[in-house]
């Protein structure tokens, strides 16, 4: 199994399933990861997957792998278990955190009718996920070409001679020593925020005179608030570097600045599930967008500096990417399909009915 997103596979769960799940087939040798390829934490994190669609009752499910094409929900307390690959394709399964920015790229983060049938429209409009070679991929998505320009095809190998569906093999060892395994790295694990700047990063001493060459110190500072607007991440760090007296106001009075910076990269905060679930301890360190958990004058200027050298956070930073070029292609195609607006700005029959469904689908979910 292989997330649609990301294109990186799944592990099997490392609990055995039950005796009420009724499964077909066994894990095939080459699922098996090689013992010692990913920690503790690593393993856990690629265990456990997130279903969006109407083909499971549910909707949005926490889903885990069990055998061959084989997957069931988390808790595993159902006796129904699910093909993953099918002659239609796969299902529509993503890692946590590919599921958490799929769904803040489509707006579609509450739990609502509306929300969740923008998210199951998008195979409607995209296409459906794929089966065979390209099993759990969606069409037309240039996985290859945004962010840093990942392809992950080399490292999965289609078991064409195999008569079961879901075969497709993916090669750990091959990534663990490639330029790509850095991609090992969980995306959840964030650097500490600081709710106030450590006194011994700010400089001090008579050190701040202005050299007679350094024409932007000598301008003044209310010239320098306004240039900072246009400047992006890495030119901004740049130009706090310069001079002992740009760093001191990068750490005290242009704080704000560096906090619009962080929030506007979106990958580099918590979505709001990732922090509801954090125990209180783990909360306390998180940089949070709300003013009353992570204060304005807090050290943003620190955080954004780790957050740019964090391999999970580079991860994170292209998992997003892909989110964006999935809703890329699906605002190409969307004025084409059957769930365009109408001419008037009205949703279409067949929306209106998809949001029908996933609303009555909604309603007989368990409180």
């Amino acid at each position: 199994m292989s997330c649609t997103i990301c294109r990186l596979p799944f592990v099997l769960d490392p609990r055995s399933p039950t005796e009420c799940i009724d499964i077909i087939s066994s894990p095939i040798p080459e699922h098996v990861l090689p013992q010692g390829t990913l920690t503790k934490h690593q393993y856990a994190y690629f265990a456990t997957g997130i279903y969006i669609g109407t083909r499971i009752r549910g909707l949005v499910r926490k889903m885990v792998f069990i055998a061959s094409n084989v997957t069931t929900r988390h808790r595993m307390e159902t006796k129904t278990a699910f093909q993953w690959e099918t002659s239609g394709g796969t299902l529509f399964m993503m890692h946590v955190t590919c599921a958490d920015f799929l769904r803040l790229v489509f707006d579609a983060k509450d739990t609502n009718a509306k929300s969740l049938a923008r998210v199951c429209q998008i195979e409607e409009v995209v296409g459906k996920v794929q089966g065979g070679a390209n099993a759990g991929w969606l069409p037309l998505v240039r996985y290859e070409a945004v962010g840093e320009k990942v392809d992950l095809a080399p490292f999965w190998s289609h078991q064409s001679d195999s008569p079961s569906m879901g075969s497709n093999v993916f090669d750990w060892t091959r990534l663990k020593t490639s330029k790509y395994k850095w991609l090992l790295n969980r995306p959840d694990a964030f650097p500490k925020f600081a709710a106030e700047v450590d006194a011994k990063r700010l400089p001090w001493g008579n050190d701040f005179e202005v050299g007679e060459g350094d024409m932007l110190s000598h301008r003044p500072l209310e010239l320098l608030c306004l240039l900072l607007p246009y400047l992006p991440p890495r030119s901004y760090t740049m130009l706090a570097s310069t001079s002992r007296l740009f760093r001191y106001h990068a750490l005290t009075i242009f704080q704000p600045h560096a906090r619009d910076l962080v929030i506007a990269l979106r990958w580099a905060i918590p979505t709001q599930r990732e922090y509801e679930i954090a125990s209180e301890d783990v909360r306390s360190i998180m940089a949070s967008e709300d003013a009353k958990l992570s204060p304005v004058e807090g050290d943003w200027f620190g955080y954004l500096s780790k957050v740019h050298r964090s391999k999970g956070m580079r991860v994170r930073r292209w998992i997003l990417s892909v989110c964006e070029e999935v809703k890329r292609v699906y605002d190409e195609r969307l004025p084409g399909s059957p769930y365009a607006m109408t001419p008037g700005g009205g949703r279409t029959d067949i929306a209106q009915k998809l949001e029908e469904k996933v609303g009555m689908m909604l309603r007989t979910l368990p409180e």
